[in-house]
């Protein structure tokens, strides 16, 4: 059932980012876009309340509870991927208005200003994921009644999300920047087309599917499979937490890093190295070997610091290369499908490539060497396609309507 709701969530959510995020962001704003999407949120996290009620656990001999936990489960995965599809494609669309309005009124470098504003976010968002962790890890551990702790656990995350879902009423507008365009699908045609034309975003392909992959790996294989079966069930919560602080804290070293080379090239190609490290040991050694504390803490430490890289100068990236703000929000919304696509994969093939097809984490592995290892030839040149980009426009104010 969680593979099965993850392969949703992820499915779901690159078929709203590339059919319905530009559509919704246009008639909606980058503002209310973030509010509504944070507010569909609150559903996918209901629904792991309806999966824990309908346990089939708690009566063995009787179907139905299993299927109202599938429908439910599966139902709130959906809203939850359509939710991110185009909540994602508002949020980076705000970053980066508000990375070259900053960099306007202050007379930085947009580069700089990027650097610094998704160190800002990366640092925000995964340390209140951390904390989140954190809270779920102490409620398993110290609550007797698992069934019980697991309920509170979802009750108190999705009264969050319906606090956060209010807060953001207050954020301000960037309607007077960017003024709302009619709803169209041409928006859609312009990512696929850019998808499949851009150099940078095909160049960046390999980088954003050894992410999305091996997040799969780690969930399906490593958790599942070695930390549960090796070490401690609790320890799942736990090492899953210490990869979130590992990016929490990485973030403003990376900041400043990118800052010291004046260039992000040198962060994503140490990202690029880890992933394929962690493809390599995954590859190599058996999971009996890797079922080691003194093994695995160092694998999730890597695990966090190539997440850091993934979600603030990779993304950041973006906004340094594309002035315009149309085509910037479509390379936006084309990482977030390459980011769906291969989270989807992972998250429907690994699960029945362990149990049904006859393979094994081996073939895991194997699958996600191949774009880790491109990525180490492709992150330069993407960075390249980027610069010779950014030479055709003359400047970056462009985008950007004075109220």
């Amino acid at each position: 059932l969680g593979g099965t709701g993850n392969g949703t969530l992820y499915g779901v959510y690159t078929g709203t980012a590339l059919l319905l995020a530009g559509p919704i962001v246009g008639y909606l704003g980058e503002k209310w876009s973030l509010v509504a999407g944070l507010s569909l949120y609150t559903f996918y996290l209901a629904a792991f309340l309806v999966a824990l009620y309908c346990d089939p656990r708690d009566d063995v001999e009787n179907e139905a509870p299993a299927t109202c936990a599938y429908v439910g489960f599966v139902g709130g995965s959906a809203i939850g991927g359509f939710a991110a599809g185009f909540y994602w494609t508002a949020q980076a669309a705000y970053f980066s208005v508000s990375s070259v309005r900053y960099a306007r009124l202050t007379g930085g470098e947009v580069s700089q200003v990027t650097s610094h504003f998704s160190a800002i976010f990366s640092g925000a968002y995964l340390s209140a994921e951390l904390v989140a962790k954190m809270f779920s890890f102490a409620m398993l551990q110290f609550t007797d009644d698992q069934k019980h702790a697991q309920n509170l656990i979802f009750i108190v995350c999705t009264g969050l999300a319906v606090v956060s879902s209010i807060g953001m009423v207050f954020v301000p507008s960037l309607e007077k920047y960017i003024p709302k365009k009619p709803p169209s699908f041409a928006s859609s045609l312009t990512t696929l087309r850019m998808q499949f034309t851009d150099p940078y975003l095909m160049l960046a392909i390999p980088f954003n599917f050894s992410f999305g992959l091996i997040s799969s790996l780690i969930a399906n294989v490593v958790n599942a499979l070695i930390i549960k079966v090796y070490l401690a069930e609790w320890a799942v919560p736990l090492l899953s937490a210490c990869t979130s602080g590992t990016a929490a804290l990485s973030a403003f070293p990376l900041m400043w890093l990118s800052k010291y080379f004046d260039s992000k090239l040198p962060i994503l190609y140490l990202g690029g190295v880890m992933f394929l490290t962690e493809a390599l040991v995954y590859l190599i050694f058996s999971q009996p070997q890797l079922g080691k504390w003194a093994v695995m803490v160092p694998l999730i430490l890597v695990q966090g610091l190539s997440r850091a890289v993934w979600e603030g100068p990779n993304k950041a990236a973006v906004a340094d290369y594309y002035p315009e703000q149309e085509k910037r929000a479509s390379a936006y919304t084309a990482y977030v499908l390459q980011n769906g696509v291969s989270s989807s994969i992972g998250f429907f093939i690994f699960p029945r490539l362990i149990d049904n097809w006859g393979g094994g984490s081996d073939s895991i592995a194997i699958i996600c060497l191949v774009p880790a290892s491109l990525s180490l030839i492709t992150i330069p040149l993407m960075f390249k396609a980027g610069r010779s980009k950014l030479n055709t426009y003359t400047s970056i104010d462009e985008p950007l309507h004075e109220p």
